[in-house]
C-alpha cells in the first residue's frame, strides 16, 4: 500500500507539474504574439499620401485649363486658402484615392522595396548559435515576395567574437540558400546602434520589418520610433513568431521581458544613445 500510495503521489506532481509548465508555455506563446504585434507602422500609408497627391495634381491640372475656373473671382482665393501640395482638397476624392491604393494592395507603388532588417545576438566562435539561426530563418521567412526588391540587411559587430556577428550571419543565410541582395552592419554593440546604423541602408525602402526573437524585435521598432519616426511609420509585421516552434526560447524571451520591465532595463535600452 505505501508504494502504491507514493507512486500516485509522484504522479499527481508530475501531473501538478506538467500543468504549471504546459501554462507557462502558453503565457510565454501569448506574450511572443503581442510583441509582434507592437510598435508597427502604417504600411499604407505611403501608398495613400501618394494616391492624394496623385488627385490633388489631377484637379490642379483641370484647374488650371478650365477658362471658368480661372474666370472666377474666388478661384485663386479658394486655391490659395484651402489647397495643398500633399492633401487633396475633397476628402471625398481623397477617401476614393486610398480605397483604390488599399484594394489594389502592395502592388499599387512600382518598384516597392521591402527591407527586412535582422539584429544579431552575441556569438562565440565562427559558427552561428541556435539563436542567430533562428533569427536568420525568421528573416528569410519575413521576405515579402510581392515586392520589386528585397533586402535583408544584417546587423551585429564583433561583441563576442573577432568576427561580426552579421558576417556570421551572412554565411549562415546563405548556407540556407538564400541567394538576395544582403547588406551588412558590423559596428554595432547594442540594439540602439543596430537600428542607428542599419538606417541609411533602409531609408530607400517602402516597407521595413525589424526582426529577431519577437520581444527583441519590438524592442528593436520601438527605438526606430524614437529615432525615425518617418521610417517607423513603415514598419510592417515580422515573421519571428510561430506558434510552438521554440518553446524554450520563447519561455525564456518571455520571462526576461517581464524582468527588464520591471527593473526598468527595457526602458533604459529604448533610450540609451
Amino acid at each position: 500500500m505505501a508504494h502504491v500510495s507514493s507512486s500516485r503521489r509522484l504522479l499527481a506532481a508530475f501531473a501538478v507539474a506538467s500543468s504549471c509548465l504546459a501554462c507557462l508555455w502558453l503565457w510565454a506563446e501569448s506574450v511572443d504574439r503581442r510583441s509582434s504585434n507592437r510598435w508597427l507602422g502604417s504600411p499604407a500609408e505611403p501608398r495613400l499620401s501618394r494616391a492624394c497627391r496623385a488627385t490633388q495634381t489631377s484637379r490642379d491640372s483641370q484647374a488650371s485649363t478650365d477658362p471658368r475656373a480661372s474666370s472666377s473671382p474666388h478661384a485663386s482665393i479658394s486655391s490659395r486658402t484651402f489647397s495643398s501640395p500633399q492633401t487633396s482638397t475633397d476628402p471625398r476624392e481623397c477617401d476614393r484615392a486610398a480605397d483604390d491604393a488599399l484594394r489594389s494592395g502592395s502592388d499599387a507603388t512600382p518598384g516597392r522595396t521591402h527591407a527586412v532588417v535582422v539584429l544579431g545576438y552575441g556569438n562565440r566562435g565562427e559558427r552561428a548559435n541556435f539563436v542567430n539561426r533562428f533569427r536568420v530563418r525568421a528573416g528569410i521567412r519575413s521576405l515579402d515576395p510581392t515586392a520589386a526588391r528585397n533586402l535583408l540587411v544584417l546587423c551585429g559587430g564583433p561583441v563576442h567574437s573577432t568576427t561580426p556577428e552579421a558576417t556570421i550571419m551572412q554565411r549562415c543565410a546563405r548556407d540556407l540558400g538564400f541567394r538576395g541582395a544582403i547588406e551588412l552592419e558590423t559596428a554595432s554593440r547594442s540594439t540602439w546602434e543596430n537600428i542607428t546604423n542599419a538606417i541609411p541602408m533602409i531609408e530607400h525602402a517602402d516597407t521595413i520589418a525589424i526582426v529577431s526573437n519577437a520581444p527583441h524585435a519590438e524592442r528593436g521598432r520601438e527605438i526606430l520610433w524614437r529615432q525615425r519616426p518617418d521610417l517607423a511609420a513603415r514598419l510592417v509585421r515580422g515573421a519571428e513568431h510561430r506558434f510552438g516552434t521554440t518553446p524554450v526560447m520563447t519561455i525564456l524571451g518571455a520571462l526576461r521581458v517581464v524582468q527588464a520591465k520591471l527593473t526598468g532595463e527595457w526602458d533604459a535600452a529604448a533610450r540609451r544613445r
